[in-house]
């Protein structure tokens, strides 16, 4: 910056908080416990970068030809036609196969971590298995005392008729009769008393309960973390458990202490897994679905929180964007509730682990090696219906073609169907000179997502003999018959109306670019003439 004459002053640092006031400089400095002029002095150096970029930016700026290929790829679109074949579709689920060949397939993916479609890996990810404290909002709604029931029932008509579903009238009944005669009379939007008296009722009853789960919950959570107060720390972040939260007995224990005024004894229980993965987490009975709501931020499912363990994560990750506490120390319960689409809360703990491991033999996952087998043969199933359909053209249009094959209209319901897409460009406007293109697409009218070179792909079959093609998208297991129909060329004013737009945006990623490599740990020693590590 200061060879090239752009290093600026520091009227000018100020100058760019003026808007939000010197506040703002001391406010950071506080938070940073740094001095107000450490602050001033790296925003000087910082825009003095800044500036650099700009003007080494602008001696690179884009070529008029660099501009018309972006809008080329930004406003030329294609449309095709299209039919998806599952290999799911084509899967003989009664089919076997000969032992050499499930151990040929078991040996060449054996080490490999399983992924999408057609991604084989039959290394066996950790397990867990873990306990959890059920807390039936249903059973309790039976069981809750609630003190003049029918006068909060009314109380809470009152506050609510306008805005609770329950109470709305039904669109039928604010319908008048063609023949009224006289004044209309006014309807209200909501049911009378009488009318909804019970559904009030059931309304208090729910929110009574709701209260007496969150009650017990707050109440077993507390007791929890008292047990680990005193725990020591074992060096990685986690916490020495004591012998007494070691035990399988612990929740049961728990409950026992509950005070009579709270407890609901037939509507808690306590549950315990078998092992599972994290992929088999969202199938667990019960907990498996439930999720942690918090008042901010996303919400977390059992199987976000369930591997945030010991087990699964030796080291406890810190930094100001982790949720330390969220991170479990062996047998230490969850502390967020987990709350399912019935209300029904669960508090769980991890009590024991089985790591990851490649299988020794084929015999310990077998089943998911036949079932691996099962879809590449459905795959190659798929291939052979795609290349018949591919065939007919150019003789009949892929759509008729579909239509008049029986066997492909019954697999309907397997997802294999025919679709339009819409026009689609090579380019999205937010992806103008970016570095790294998208590796996925999605695409609209049923298709979804498809490998952003299949687009391209789609754009050449105007000038193939054929305009059909059979194009396999392996990581959905999937194959794609695919017809051109129509590409639409950009027109030259509407290049003319985005050019200047299209230029401004790559000179902003080239300065961006430019800014990032300056800051770069390797830039600054290569200019600093220091080694790696040095």
């Amino acid at each position: 910056a200061e060879h090239l004459g752009t290093t600026v002053g520091t009227v000018a640092v100020e100058a760019y908080f003026r808007d939000s006031g010197r506040e703002q400089i001391n406010e950071l400095a506080r938070a940073r416990r740094l001095k107000p002029s450490h602050i001033l002095a790296a925003m000087q150096e910082y825009l003095s970068v800044q500036a650099a970029a700009r003007a080494i930016s602008a001696s690179a700026l884009p070529s008029t030809a660099e501009v018309r290929m972006v809008g080329r790829d930004l406003l030329e679109k294609v449309r095709v036609n299209a039919v998806m074949l599952p290999a799911a579709a084509f899967v003989d689920e009664s089919g076997g196969f000969p032992e050499e060949e499930i151990e040929d397939h078991w040996s060449r993916y054996r080490e490999a971590e399983a992924g999408e479609g057609l991604n084989f890996g039959y290394y066996v990810p950790p397990h867990l298995c873990i306990q959890y404290v059920k807390i039936d909002q249903g059973k309790i709604e039976q069981d809750v005392r609630v003190a003049n029931l029918e006068r909060n029932a009314k109380r809470y008509y009152d506050t609510n008729r306008m805005t609770d579903p329950a109470f709305r009238r039904p669109p039928e009944q604010m319908r008048l009769p063609p023949d009224v005669e006289g004044p209309l009379p006014i309807l209200e939007p909501f049911l009378g008393w009488e009318e909804v008296k019970e559904a009030a009722i059931a309304a208090v009853r729910k929110q009574q309960a709701g209260e007496a789960v969150a009650n017990l919950a707050n109440w077993l959570s507390q007791y929890d973390a008292e047990r680990w107060f005193d725990a020591p720390d074992t060096g990685d972040g986690y916490r020495e458990p004591s012998e007494q939260v070691t035990r399988l007995e612990y929740y049961q224990e728990a409950l026992e202490r509950i005070p009579p005024t709270i407890a609901y004894r037939e509507a808690v229980s306590v549950v315990q897994t078998d092992f599972f993965s994290q992929d088999e987490a969202g199938n667990v009975p019960d907990i498996g679905a439930a999720v942690y709501r918090p008042h901010t931020g996303p919400m977390l499912t059992f199987s976000d929180l369930a591997f945030r363990t010991k087990a699964i994560v030796p080291e406890m990750p810190s930094g100001e964007q982790i949720d330390r506490a969220s991170f479990l120390s062996p047998f230490q319960s969850c502390p967020y509730p987990l709350v399912d689409s019935a209300g029904t809360t669960y508090l769980f703990r991890v009590v024991d682990s089985q790591p990851g491991h490649i299988a020794e033999s084929v015999d310990e996952v077998r089943e998911r090696v036949i079932a691996g087998l099962r879809l590449l043969h459905g795959f190659e199933a798929a291939k052979a219906r795609a290349e018949g359909l591919r065939s007919c053209a150019p003789d009949v249009t892929l759509q008729d073609a579909y239509e008049s094959d029986e066997a492909l209209l019954a697999l309907e319901a397997a997802d294999v169907a025919f679709y339009e897409s819409p026009a689609l460009s090579r380019l999205k406007q937010y992806q103008i000179g970016a570095d790294d293109p998208e590796a996925m697409t999605y695409v609209g009218g049923g298709i979804g997502a498809v490998p952003t070179e299949v687009i391209e792909q789609w754009f050449e079959l105007e000038h193939a003999w054929e305009h059909t093609a059979v194009i396999e998208l392996r990581d959905r297991a999937m194959v794609m018959v695919v017809e051109w129909a129509e590409t639409q060329r950009a027109r030259n004013s509407e290049f003319v109306e985005q050019r200047e737009q299209i230029a401004n945006q790559l000179g902003g990623r080239r300065l961006q670019a430019a800014i990032t490599d300056w800051f770069d740990p390797a830039q600054i020693r290569a200019r600093s003439g220091l080694r790696s590590g040095g």
